[in-house]
Order: structure tokens, then sequence, then C-alpha cells
């Protein structure tokens, strides 16, 4: 049984807390800086001629990885979907693959990245060889100037086989350079990436309707087409007893807390405004026009659809508990066994009802829905490569770590670490007219991809020890994603939601805007002022919409005063800062 760090990561976090609270934190700083450089020439992984690989590692592209086996520490968060990290047939295969040891210190899902701040406080004591966590553009700027966590790009240049074919693949197709969105305020790469072209991510605020309760007041989908059919559809849901017991309990929508947005049961708001102004608060409601950015949040268009989001607030069509109730509860009371109490949720999938609650299935999507001005527009996050995995100063040899998490981003490794075992969860087609396939109908296609691996026992969501719940940096390109959705529609299970999702989409799509904002990368100088400006913006924001959406406040009362308030807090400075980056992504 491999050994387990949770005891040093706990006595190294209340060590930390000590160190913080003497305030050392400037000359822990100087003296982690002094450590890297002195921890880079005992590596020998470079040298000031040019590049030097590790003499433990094999030729590039060999495996397994490394001649020796060599242990390397992994920082990962506890996920009670996954039995055992050690003995995950995911880890297994990566241990084979690469010859390593690969050890994990488990770390709380809501309190990682305080307890990398932390042990980085303390001077990195403690800190795993590997970090395998999202963690934030500020976070990751502030380890690697201090010298936490060790940059990447030599080992991108000289020592990558598949994240560098699929960079590479990718700009000569689309001619996007990926290398910039994963490069930090300081010029350097500290990052192996999440990249996933998923299709259908970007478009997460779609709206899912109850379609037995569709069918008890007489309505069909694709009559709720403007923001009048929705409130007629909402207000019949109240007003008609749908889930016919005689009460008047049902709650027309409903969905989670809106800081959580774009997770499951969320991004109700930002779909209602949609319907008035482009309106994408995880993009920080930012919009471009001809390259000029500006926010949402100040104009007229989204008043109005805050005073229509009031509208269904006040006359008990959308549930006010919304803006209290975290995304967790949201799951459990839609998983609420009983009487079906919610008409319609926003949310990426109705992927989260359990496939024994009686509602599952039963969920139909619209299509974006079109304002009293015309405006048809829905929130849109591209899909751009997110921080995956750091190496950090404790790691002894850097290049190969780095090689395993390269590894993440071979197709068969990238598919296995969402989808789980080949030949145990999924396999490649190689014969599209065998008697396992007999059932599929292999000319439907999905975005226009078809079929070339398909899913064949679905572990996600549910405790199992074949991945990792795909939490690891991974590559996956449309046509992999495009496959996994083929193979769904082309045999499609009962209850299965994504044959909607198929139908609806291109109506998502057309609705995306027209200027899709990917990624702001400030430069060092400003990224402090502007998270923080950004950070405050973003609060009052939501302040004042949950406010004048439960109708506490007025927002035509307030409108003035509340411009005025941006710009105290700094707005005109967060977009002079924030279109400048803009303009330096392109």
């Amino acid at each position: 049984m491999k050994r387990k760090f949770l005891a040093s990561v706990l006595a190294a976090s209340m060590l930390m807390t000590v160190l913080t609270g003497c305030g050392d934190t400037e000359v822990k700083s100087s003296e982690v800086a002094s450590e890297v450089q002195t921890t880079s020439e005992t590596t020998a992984t470079e040298v000031v001629a040019g590049f030097e690989h590790d003499p433990i590692l094999n030729e590039l592209g060999v495996e397994p990885i490394s001649k020796e086996t060599v242990t390397l520490t992994i920082g990962i968060r506890q996920n009670t979907l996954v039995e055992n990290y050690d003995t995950n047939k995911f880890t297994l295969w990566l241990e084979e693959m690469a010859n390593v040891d690969l050890q994990f210190v488990e770390f709380p899902n809501n309190e990682f990245a305080d307890k990398i701040r932390l042990m980085a406080a303390a001077g990195g004591s403690g800190l795993p060889d590997i970090i395998v966590h999202g963690l934030d553009d500020a976070t990751v700027f502030e380890l690697g100037s201090n010298g936490i966590i060790i940059p990447l790009e030599d080992y991108y240049e000289n020592s990558s086989v598949y994240y560098k074919e699929g960079f590479e693949r990718v700009l000569n197709e689309q001619g996007v350079d990926l290398y910039k969105f994963i490069t930090s305020a300081d010029g350097h790469i500290y990052n192996v990436p999440k990249y996933n072209e998923t299709l259908t991510n970007p478009t997460y605020a779609r709206i899912w309707v109850y379609q037995p309760w569709l069918d008890a007041v007489g309505m069909k989908a694709e009559d709720i087409v403007t923001t009048d059919d929705f409130y007629n559809m909402l207000n019949a849901f109240k007003t008609q007893d749908p889930n016919g017991n005689g009460k008047a309990d049902e709650i027309p929508a409903f969905s989670g807390d809106l800081k959580n947005t774009g997770s499951a049961g969320c991004g109700f708001t930002d779909a209602m405004i949609s319907a008035f102004i482009p309106c994408t608060a995880i993009k920080s409601h930012l919009i471009a026009t001809d390259g000029q950015l500006s926010v949402a949040y100040n104009q007229e268009a989204f008043k109005e659809g805050i005073k229509y989001l009031n509208t269904l607030c006040t006359n008990g069509l959308y549930d006010s508990v919304s803006f209290t109730t975290s995304s967790d509860n949201f799951k459990t009371i839609m998983n609420n066994e009983g009487d079906q109490l919610v008409g319609c949720f926003v949310s990426l999938s109705p992927s989260f009802i359990q496939k024994t609650h009686g509602s599952y299935g039963k969920w139909t999507l619209l299509e974006p829905l079109t304002g009293p001005e015309g405006v048809c527009s829905t929130p849109y996050k591209p899909d751009v490569p997110t921080n995956g995995a750091f190496i950090t100063l404790n790691c002894e040899h850097p290049e190969l770590a780095f090689r395993v998490l390269d590894l993440m981003g071979k197709e068969d490794v990238a598919i296995s670490s969402r989808w789980g075992i080949e030949g145990e969860n999924w396999n490649y087609i190689k014969d599209l007219t065998g008697p396992e396939y007999a059932n599929y109908d292999f000319s439907k296609t999905f975005s226009g991809y078809p079929v070339y691996f398909c899913q064949t026992n679905n572990i996600w969501n549910v405790v199992q020890n074949n991945h990792w719940q795909n939490v690891n940096p991974s590559f996956r390109t449309a046509e992999v994603i495009g496959s996994y959705y083929a193979g769904l529609v082309s045999n499609p299970v009962e209850g299965d939601y994504n044959l909607e999702l198929a139908a609806k989409l291109p109506a998502y799509d057309a609705a995306k805007p027209a200027e899709p904002i990917t990624t702001i990368k400030y430069s060092a100088e400003v990224q402090a002022e502007a998270n923080e400006l950004a950070n405050a913006l973003a609060e009052y924001v939501k302040e004042k919409k949950a406010q004048w959406i439960t109708g506490a406040a007025d927002v035509e009362a307030e409108w003035e005063n509340y411009l005025k308030e941006l710009d105290k807090i700094g707005l005109p400075r967060y977009l002079e800062l924030t279109q400048e980056a803009y303009d330096n992504m392109k």
C-alpha cells in the first residue's frame, strides 16, 4: 500500500498559519527564489549553453519515459467518486507508461487553493512535486514569481510530444496560438493545461423545461420563442396545477447560487438578460464590438432585463430562494422524491438528475429567447486552455514530471481520463459492421463529426476506480468530443438528453456573440490592480442584481446612483486596463 501524505500536509498547514501570522512572507519569498535557482542547477535540466535532458529519461516519445522507477508526489483534490487514487486503473496505467510511483496528497476541494498558498508562504515546505488543480491566474503569477512553481517553456520546446503536437495542429487548422492563453503575466508558462474543444460547453446557460408540465398546460417547446411566451409558460405552471396534486406548490423556475454561474442550476439571470443585451457574467459581463470593450451592466438594455426578471420574481414565477441556494442544494431539491415541484431551470444539461428520479429523461430544451427589441443572444464562454497542473520547486526530476503531464495530452490517455479504461469503458471502432454495433445508426453525426470511438460502460458521476474524474490535464479535440456525442445519438438510451442537445445546439451556436471574448491576460504591472477592480465591480453588480430582481430595491429609482457608484469603484479604469490586455491578446 502506498504511503499517504495527509498527516504531513496538515502539520505543514499548522506551521504555515504561524509563519503567515508573523509576517515573514517577503523574507520567505526571497529564500524560495534562491532555493529554486539551486534546485535548477542541481537537477541539471538546464545549462547556459542550451537545454540538457535529465539523464534518467529515455528518448523523447519512448515508453517507459524513465529508465529507473522514480517516485512523484501529486497534490490532488479529495473526490468521493474516486475509490482510491493509489489503486485507480488510470493511475496504474500512467505508472506503467512512465515507470514512476505516483503518491497522492489529497486536499479538501474547497480548501485546496488556500492550503497551497499557505504552504507557499512557508517557503514551499511540504508541497508535492506536482499540483493538479485549476489555480486562478493571479495565484499562478504569484506562485511563479516567488519561485514556488517552476517555468515550463523550455520543456514545451524540448520535451513535449503530445501538447506540442496538439498546439501546432490548432495553430495550423484554426490560426489560434494556444500558448498565449497559458502564458503568465511575467512571460513564463507555469501550466500544463486542460484543453477541450467541448462543442457543447461554451453555451452554458441553456433553458430546460419539464415536458410533462408543458403537456399538462397544452404548450409545446417550439412555441416558447419570446420572453412574453416564456412568462406565459411559467404563469401557466403556477396557476394550472401541472403536477396534478391539487396543491399550489409548483415552482415554475428555480436555480442555484449566482456566484456559481455556469455550473448546474445556475445562469438563469444570464439567460434571461441575454434576450435584452448579450450578458455573460463569467466573462465579467464584457461585450466586444468592433474590437472595443464595454460591459453590459451599465446599459439601459441591461436594466430592462433586470425589470423583466423582477416581474418573474415578484409574480412568483422565479423563486427568490435561488439567490441563496447553493448549487449542491439545488441539485438535492431537483432530485427530491415525491411530487414534481420544479418546471424550469437553466444549466449546461440535466445530467445531475438521477436516473431513479421521476423527472429523469423528461426535460426538453428551449431555444434562446428573443426579447421585446428583437435581441436573441446566449451567454458564451469559448473553449480555451485552462490551468491544469503545475510542477513545484520540490520536484527533483521536473522534466520527468513534465513528461508525465504531457502524456495526458495523448489521445487515448485523454479519452481514458474522462471515460475510463479502453476495452472496459470505451472502444475505438475498427469495424462499423461488427455485430456489437448492430443497434447503432452510424449515419448520424454530432455537429458534423462521425463516430470513431464509443462509450460502452458509462461510469461518469458514479463511484468508480477507472479515472480521476477528469481533474487532470488533458487535450481533447473536437473530433474526440464529436465522436462521443455522435455515439450517443447513434445508439440513444431511454432518457438521454443528448438527442435534445443535438437538435437544439445549432440554435444556441447561432445566438453566440459576434465577437466572443476568450481570455484576458493582464501585464504583470497592472494585474493586481485589474483583478481588484474586477472583483469589486463583480461583487457590487451581483449584490444589486439580487436586490433589484427580488424587489428588495427598485432598479429604476437607483439606476443613476448605481452608475455613479460603478464609476467610483473604478469601472473606467477597469475598462482601460482590460482593453489594453484584450488588444495585446490579438
